[in-house]
């Protein structure tokens, strides 16, 4: 839990985040959200896209969870 002196984290990331996140350029980004097929959920704020911070951060973990078992 973050403490006062601590920034907050923004709940929502948004495509741009997202997308540096996958490293993926723009086009294929939104080729990827038209298709329905990010590794985590949408979430539609008007016509912006927006990710949950721990739905990525989930997604992150498995990522390295699965590259270490792979190492063993």
């Amino acid at each position: 839990m973050p403490t006062i002196s601590e920034p907050r984290q923004p709940e929502l990331l948004s495509a741009e985040e997202m997308r540096q996140v996958l490293g993926v350029g723009r086009s294929a980004f939104y080729e990827l959200a038209r298709k329905n097929v990010l590794p985590v959920p949408t979430i539609r704020v008007g016509k912006r896209l927006m990710f949950s911070r721990r739905a990525v951060e989930a997604m992150l973990d498995r990522q390295q969870d699965n590259q270490a078992n792979q190492q063993d």
